[in-house]
């Protein structure tokens, strides 16, 4: 080993995951030789020991290589076998005739062998699954498809602009998101619904009401401060409490106004003491101050 692994061991400590791209940088010796193979392997496996990670190793191999794999079952590697016995996992992908890429898990020492993955490479965007994953492979589809989502209605919320609740709108959030960039272009409409129930469940997403331009009410979703979380968003200052679905009606009644009783009279005992009238004067005053009260209420009722 060289100086350059002593650093790579020390900065992958505490990491889950490394990768290393590629083989041909990061190997000196000759690809053919059994046992510097297997002390490359060993090297790479002494860091993920060391960390409790997993190394991911990428190596290119040639055309003919490539071919002989998709037209004759051929094993996908070059050079020395020890490239395929040293290692305890090992992928292999291809592009298949109609321009589709496919990663077939050839080898697997901890576990069965997974199922071939097609993948499609949309216009401006990642390579995909192109049927639907199973598995750990669907779960982790699920939380990237999700986070996404969360990401594009927080974006949209900030720009003061609502995603509907509705699956049956023409705005509903798959139709309304579909046109933005990061838009898990493979969902279907009803597996962007079934992801935003499953956020709501989480508590990553609520329902909240806002209102419209011409101030009708809408149910739209609002991504919550564990759903930024869970998105890796940025989080936000806190906003004014809004109003949720059910709660929108009339105002509780615990708020309205009480009549005035005879024990303050219209303007209150207080309020005669307060311009400075005489205790003993009370009982006078408050004689007044129900005239007043009574005088005005009648002409108020006549004028009903």
């Amino acid at each position: 080993t060289t100086p350059a692994y002593a650093e790579l061991r020390a900065l992958a400590q505490g990491c889950d995951l490394l990768m290393i791209d590629n083989a041909s940088d990061a190997y000196g010796g000759d690809e053919i030789q059994r046992r510097q193979v297997r002390a490359f392997i060993r090297a790479l496996a002494a860091i993920a020991s060391e960390s409790a990670a997993a190394v991911l190793l990428l190596a290119h191999v040639d055309k003919a290589t490539s071919r002989a794999r998709r037209a004759e079952g051929g094993e996908g590697y070059s050079g020395s076998t020890a490239w395929n016995n040293s290692v305890r996992s090992r992928l292999f992908m291809s592009r298949g005739d109609d321009g589709a890429l496919v990663i077939e898990h050839q080898k697997s020492n901890l576990s069965k062998l997974r199922e071939p993955l097609r993948l499609f490479w949309p216009d401006g965007g990642l390579p995909q699954v192109d049927a639907a994953p199973v598995g750990v492979v669907a779960h982790i589809a699920d939380n990237v498809n999700t986070r996404a989502l969360l990401k594009l209605i927080a974006e949209f919320s900030e720009r003061g602009e609502h995603v509907s609740t509705a699956t049956t709108s023409r705005s509903n959030a798959a139709a309304l998101l579909s046109a933005e960039a990061g838009y898990p272009k493979a969902l279907k409409p009803r597996e962007v619904f079934d992801l935003l129930r499953r956020a709501e469940r989480a508590g990553h997403i609520e329902r909240v009401v806002q209102r419209t331009a011409n101030r009708k009410p809408l149910e739209c979703w609002q991504v919550t401060s564990k759903g930024r979380e869970h998105a890796e968003l940025v989080p936000t200052a806190p906003a004014a409490p809004t109003a949720r679905f059910e709660e929108v009606g009339a105002p509780d009644a615990e708020g309205a106004p009480t009549a005035p009783t005879s024990a303050g009279g219209y303007r209150g005992r207080e309020s005669a003491q307060e311009v400075g009238a005489p205790a003993g004067a009370d009982a006078e005053n408050d004689t007044g101050n129900c005239a007043d009260f009574n005088a005005e209420t009648e002409g108020l009722s006549a004028a009903i």
